[in-house]
């Protein structure tokens, strides 16, 4: 079996520009995680992935995946997530149905973000006529229903 540092790899999820997603097991605490690695990166984009996690670490909100750890050696950085079960943004958008919409007291919310070079973007929220944003996040490989 593969290992990341501590963490047993079962499988890819998928690969982007600059990191690659597995999901894993920590055997410590017996339970899947998602691991992000950033592929190559530089010293400023280590310094934008230690950001991000911390920040994402402090949030605790149910529509975004918990951070549960950091790790850097000589070639990667780390970020380790709560793994969700679920089909990835990719799946859901080629499909002919739409986006899930939640409502949420009269408003119709859309999750819909992203984290992008360690900033946390926003959620559009919408009461069919006038548009607001708040905080939050999509990270993949995870997603919450």
């Amino acid at each position: 079996m593969m290992m990341i540092g501590q963490y047993e790899v079962i499988g890819p999820v998928g690969s982007g520009s600059t990191s690659t997603a597995w999901t894993a097991r920590d055997p410590l605490l017996d339970r899947p995680v998602a691991l992000k690695r950033l592929d190559n990166p530089t010293a400023e984009l280590r310094e934008q992935w230690r950001t991000e996690a911390r920040t994402l670490a402090a949030l605790d909100e149910p529509h975004i995946v918990a951070v549960y750890g950091f790790a850097e050696d000589d070639h990667a950085a780390y970020i380790v997530e709560q793994w969700v079960e679920g089909a990835t943004l990719a799946a859901v958008s080629s499909s002919s149905s739409s986006l899930p919409a939640h409502n949420m007291g009269g408003k119709t919310l859309t999750r819909l973000g992203s984290t992008r070079r360690g900033h946390v973007t926003q959620t559009h929220a919408f009461d069919g006529a006038t548009p607001a944003t708040s905080p939050a996040t999509n990270r993949s490989p995870a997603r919450r229903s």
